[in-house]
């Protein structure tokens, strides 16, 4: 007897792990950088395009997250509305 495999969605996972990955490389750079205990990365009067670029992408992250909270559980709804 075979247990049933779970199908999921490889792209949601793959955005997800994504954004892990982002939200991880944004954490360590705020700890090591040492510029950053001096000034925001985002003062445009202060930083450069290397500093300013990795630190802006991770402010479209929260909004990101939480769309993303929604497919899931619609797809494993729909999944056991079928199988019933």
């Amino acid at each position: 007897m075979k247990a049933p495999t779970k199908s999921r969605v490889t792209s949601i996972d793959f955005l997800r792990g994504l954004v892990t990955v982002i939200m991880v490389l944004d954490h360590v750079r705020d700890y090591f950088h040492f510029d950053a205990y001096f000034f925001d990365p985002i003062d445009l009067f202060q930083t450069n395009t290397g500093l300013f670029l990795p630190d802006s992408l991770p402010i479209s992250v929260p909004p990101f997250l939480c769309f993303w909270r929604a497919p899931p559980p619609f797809l494993f709804y729909n999944e056991a509305v079928k199988k019933n």
